[in-house]
């Protein structure tokens, strides 16, 4: 879900940017925490190529799966474009981009490889790896989007709970994190 994704490249941002040293300034640091958590959901972007792909933002129609694209869903690109980065350039600021482009997009791949899979080793093969229900698409009927995430929830709730509770406590340390930056402006 993207709650958890972006909760997920947030904190892994965050590790990262105390862990290695960059000898960035809190703002840098701050606001490369913030690239984490966009880039950790950015891979779902190519949802809108699957929305162009079923020519509509509603869900009526055969299910579309947006991972089967080779758009942002592989790993592959995501490591080779930070490599690059990293490599052609001698900025400590560019280094830590390079780093969090490669380990935030790989968390949502990992979080996505529980349920249905990931193209791990596109364009080698498209063969999907997933912990469990490799390749098996929920199909939701519904008339609008709101419908389709509401049905869609319940389905996750109900096919994915493990998934769900990891998620869930991203999202809480996530919270948290910000309760405890609020403490520590306050002294």
């Amino acid at each position: 879900l993207p709650p958890g994704h972006i909760a997920a490249g947030y904190l892994l941002a965050k590790i990262v940017l105390r862990h290695v040293s960059f000898g960035l300034t809190h703002v840098q640091t701050s606001t490369l925490a913030w690239l984490g958590a966009f880039i950790a959901f950015s891979p779902d972007l190519d949802m809108f190529f699957a929305f162009a792909k079923a020519r509509s933002f509603s869900f009526i129609k055969k299910e579309v799966s947006h991972r089967l694209f080779p758009t942002l869903h592989i790993p592959l690109l995501w490591l080779v474009v930070a490599a690059l980065i990293y490599v052609f350039t001698s900025s400590p600021y560019a280094h830590a981009v390079a780093l969090l482009l490669w380990l935030c997009s790989w968390s949502h791949f990992v979080l996505d490889s529980y349920q249905y899979g990931i193209m791990w080793l596109w364009p080698f093969s498209k063969k999907l790896y997933a912990v469990r229900d490799v390749g098996v698409k929920e199909h939701i009927e519904a008339h609008n989007f709101f419908e389709y995430w509401t049905r869609f929830l319940n389905w996750y709730a109900n096919k994915a709970k493990i998934l769900l509770y990891v998620e869930v406590a991203l999202i809480i340390a996530f919270s948290f994190s910000f309760i405890q930056f609020g403490a520590l402006a306050g002294k």
